[in-house]
């Protein structure tokens, strides 16, 4: 692990180091040889380590198997549209002296904004227009401590989510607000060559 931190550290200064001393920021004599201005212009890490963006916003919203409700997995700020199922209606037909039943399905059109700067803010605020009610998932992060949620600007309840991290809320045909406040600790850490920092978990 310890490794991995040091590469990915000095994956990101490496553009902005012009000199650095032996022992320096980083303590082992193989890691000071290696790095430099340069170092990791031509190796994978530079070109892999922006795809977790684009991957991390495309994989932010899930559906249900049943495509009737929506998962908020990665927490961010976004603007989404989309159209779930929103159940089946139901036709009945005559044909050859036997009764048919033809299922349509219906879509459900939603629209969703969520307002926050987290993880540096721990308020999210989600506005969700939907044409036909559904279910609503949000993952709640282990970290947090204390979470509550308020909606549609009624009192803060406990945030309670199920065992898979998963809160679960009733989103109603037109519009639903409702506000997340998800704290977590801060605390302190050791890190490379006695470096100290400060982390919320």
């Amino acid at each position: 692990m310890l490794g991995v931190t040091k590469a990915l550290i000095r994956m990101f200064l490496d553009s902005n180091l012009i000199i650095r001393k032996k022992g320096g920021f980083f303590c082992d004599s193989v890691t000071s040889l290696k790095s430099g201005p340069f170092f990791f212009l031509n190796r994978c890490c530079t070109v892999n380590f922006p795809q977790g963006w684009p991957k991390f916003i495309t994989n932010a919203f899930l559906t249900t198997p049943d495509q009737k409700s929506l998962v908020h997995l990665y927490l961010g700020p976004y603007s989404v549209s989309t159209t779930l199922a929103s159940g089946q209606s139901s036709c009945f037909f005559l044909k050859q002296k036997e009764i048919v039943t033809l299922r349509i399905q219906k879509g459900n059109l939603v629209s969703i904004h969520v307002d926050t700067i987290y993880p540096f803010s721990d308020t999210l605020t989600t506005t969700i227009t939907a044409s036909s009610a559904f279910q609503y998932y949000v993952r709640i992060p282990g970290w947090v401590v204390g979470g509550t949620i308020s909606i549609n600007g009624g009192s803060e309840k406990a945030v309670q989510p199920s065992g898979n991290r998963l809160l679960a809320i009733p989103v109603s045909a037109g519009t639903t607000q409702f506000v997340l406040n998800l704290p977590a600790n801060i605390v302190t850490g050791a890190y490379v060559c006695g470096g100290e920092g400060k982390e919320k978990l």
